[in-house]
């Protein structure tokens, strides 16, 4: 046994030594299933600008397809659930943050994102369409070279819309009836958003009218946001989505709210 090998083994013998003086080995962090059962209440990040997921009706009710699917998660943990308000651009920092247990605000899963946070199983599908004023030249996004095109701060639609068209100009909002109101004042020409958000902003605007190919831009997939490596709130949450489709609670939500699926999509399901 030379001195180096034998050093080594010092070394190491010394170092267990000292986690075991401090406790031993660090127990894992606990569940954030395990914390709302014990806390009593679910904490949930939810949109109030962005029909259908979640928007406040004339009766100052917060509603929306992700309001329902939060009722479902508490309701199957056996909890009470508090809404909080997240905007696009603060969803994910109050996620990370921990002050929410889950986002359920219309959350699209890109790369980006996924470097911070971890998705459940999609249960939304949408894709980008162009709100504008009425006889409005631009009819695509080939049309807003030059022009100035609303978004909201924190979306991921500018990404791709510069990629096509790098000369639009954007214009950022932090909500989505302030990018409308650009819109019909004239400050800006379009405003790019998932389609489903933007069919439900056009109901009862004369004005306005939706343009644009949805086949111009890749899909987006919609799932519930949670904090990194924590697996058994996940899997939780993914059976909740499972159990509502196979149930037809989600594809009677989303009827609620003037929408249907379409005929090819299906939430992942796992068998057993």
């Amino acid at each position: 046994m030379t001195r180096r090998w034998m050093l080594g083994v010092v070394l190491t013998t010394g170092m267990l030594g000292a986690l075991v003086g401090r406790g031993g080995a660090q127990s894992p962090p606990q569940s954030t299933l395990d914390a709302v059962k014990q806390r009593g209440v679910l904490l949930a990040g939810v949109r109030y600008d962005m029909p259908p997921y979640g928007f406040v009706e004339k009766e100052g009710s917060v509603v929306g397809i992700d309001i329902e699917i939060v009722k479902y998660v508490a309701q199957k943990l056996g909890v009470k659930y508090d809404l909080k308000q997240v905007t696009a651009k603060t969803r994910i920092p109050m996620l990370t943050n921990g002050n929410v247990d889950l986002l359920a605000a219309g959350l699209a899963h890109t790369v980006e994102r996924e470097q911070v946070i971890d998705y459940t199983v999609t249960y939304l599908e949408s894709g980008n369409l162009f709100m504008v004023k009425k006889g409005s030249p631009v009819r695509s996004y080939r049309d807003v070279g030059g022009k100035t095109v609303a978004t909201i701060q924190g979306s991921a639609y500018a990404d791709g819309l510069l990629k096509k068209q790098p000369s639009a100009k954007l214009l950022t909002f932090q909500e989505y009836p302030q990018a409308v109101l650009a819109v019909e004042q004239g400050k800006a020409d379009a405003l790019m958003a998932d389609d489903t958000t933007l069919v439900s902003l056009l109901r009862g605007r004369t004005g306005l009218e939706l343009v644009g190919d949805i086949k111009d831009f890749p899909r987006w997939f919609i799932g519930l946001g949670v904090r990194q490596n924590d697996s058994k709130w996940r899997t939780f949450l993914n059976h909740s989505i499972m159990e509502m489709w196979e149930k037809g609670l989600l594809q009677k939500t989303v009827s609620e709210f003037g929408f249907k699926y379409d005929p090819c999509f299906e939430v992942e399901v796992w068998r057993f």
